[in-house]
């Protein structure tokens, strides 16, 4: 059982829009603090991705007392109050279809003329929560595509910006937990611990267009990333990532915890005696 550590943890406010990275990262019954907390929805109540609307990247969110703030790339900002996503109604994420709490027409107007599209924020619902039932475990998450945590390794990412004429960052790939590993060990791994947090290594993270997205422009680039990652993977598809599910219902991580990869047959030889 091989000793690292946690490198940076991020949580993403609202889904395809800008990450916040921090130093302390809270979780729940449904995953990190405020991670996908909240959604852009069309005008037929499905929500709204990087991968059709690379714009939203350049939208940075933050979540303040009373209030979700959202800066625009021109420098607006928009204030939604936290009491004013009041009307409920269902919105579709994926297969599954959920009761959000919609926001008032003050609010979605300033994010419409932004988008030139008409567009709904609406905020998860605890009272109606997103159940996932998976192989290696049921769990609930808010907005994300289907899975509380996303660990992402820099080694991994080395090996694959070794193969490419240009550079990519690891926001590119959208993690909650980006850790220091051995190239590859967080795809080979059943848990992981991180102080006395134990998570379930669920799937690894198939990988799609987002991938060639800048963050911070919300540009489509022309990287090769991701047929560089189809080439290397022993999937289906291309793979760069785990997903997790936290094995308590709370719990707070750090930069700079202790983590370990942990196999099956470890874990029962540690829990059997």
């Amino acid at each position: 059982m091989q000793q690292m550590k946690i490198k940076n943890l991020f949580y993403y406010p609202v889904k395809s829009m800008s990450c916040v990275e921090v130093s302390s990262l809270e979780y729940g019954i449904s995953g990190p603090k405020h991670d996908r907390e909240w959604v852009l929805v069309d005008s037929n109540h499905r929500f709204l991705s990087q991968r059709d609307f690379p714009v939203l990247a350049a939208l940075r969110p933050s979540v303040k007392k009373d209030s979700l703030e959202i800066l625009h790339p021109s420098g607006e900002v928009l204030i939604a109050p936290h009491d004013v996503a009041a009307q409920t109604d269902s919105v579709r994420i994926w297969k599954d279809t959920v009761e959000a709490c919609f926001y008032p027409f003050s609010v979605n107007a300033i994010l419409s003329d932004w988008l030139q599209l008409q567009v709904h924020l609406v905020r998860y619902n605890p009272k109606s929560p997103r159940l996932r039932s998976k192989p290696r475990g049921d769990f609930e998450t808010r907005f994300a595509d289907g899975f509380q945590f996303l660990l992402t390794n820099t080694n991994s990412l080395k090996k694959l910006n070794d193969r490419l004429n240009e550079q990519i960052p690891m926001d590119r790939f959208r993690a909650n937990i980006v850790v220091e590993a051995p190239e590859g060990s967080e795809l080979l791994m059943d848990f992981v611990v991180i102080g006395k947090n134990k998570f379930k290594v669920i799937q690894p993270c198939q990988r799609c267009v987002m991938i060639t997205i800048d963050q911070h422009t919300g540009m489509k680039t022309a990287s090769k990333a991701l047929k560089a990652l189809t080439q290397e993977s022993d999937e289906r598809a291309p793979v760069f990532g785990s997903y997790l599910k936290a094995e308590s219902l709370t719990g707070v991580i750090n930069v700079e915890d202790d983590i370990s990869f942990i196999s099956e047959n470890e874990m029962m030889a540690k829990t059997s005696f």
